[in-house]
Order: structure tokens, then C-alpha cells, then sequence
């Protein structure tokens, strides 16, 4: 196992490395980041803009969504699981 990644304290591990998993894994954390993006844009949005930032924010979950339901239909599939390989982080 090699830690991949730490989020929110949290320590991140993958095995297979270069696989299908890793990229999907990569595709979610960027979709996760894109939705804290899109939060702040929309806290820090006028009023006259609030709507469509909004919308841009929902649509980022989604996108976030999808990424995480194609991630772990990928773990379902392996017989050695790369997610949900957490622990707290020491």
C-alpha cells in the first residue's frame, strides 16, 4: 500500500498503482476540489450573480457524485479493494 493522499486528516491509501483506480481516484479528488472552488465562488458572489454561481456549485456535485459512484463501482470489481482503504492518520 502506498498513502496516496491526506484529506481532512485523514490518510489515503491506494494499492496497484497505475491502474484504472488511480486515475478514477485522481477524477474524484479533482471533482471534490472543483466543489469547494465553486462554494467559495458563490460565497464570494454579488447578489445579482448568486444564482448562477449557485447552479455552477450544484453541478459540481454532481460531477463529484458521478466520480465517486464510477470509483467505487471500480472497487466493487477488483478483488483487492483500493477505497475505502482509510485510517486516521497518526
Amino acid at each position: 500500500m502506498v498513502l496516496l493522499d491526506s484529506i481532512g486528516g485523514v490518510a489515503v491509501f491506494l494499492d496497484n498503482r497505475g491502474t484504472n483506480q488511480e486515475r478514477l481516484f485522481d477524477e474524484w479528488r479533482e471533482a471534490a476540489r472543483v466543489v469547494g472552488e465553486r462554494w467559495s465562488d458563490f460565497l464570494g458572489a454579488p447578489a445579482e450573480c448568486r444564482r448562477a454561481t449557485f447552479a455552477s456549485y450544484v453541478a459540481a456535485l454532481d460531477a463529484e457524485e458521478l466520480a465517486a459512484t464510477s470509483l467505487g463501482e471500480a472497487n466493487a470489481r477488483t478483488t483487492r479493494p483500493v477505497l475505502p482503504a482509510l485510517r486516521r492518520a497518526a
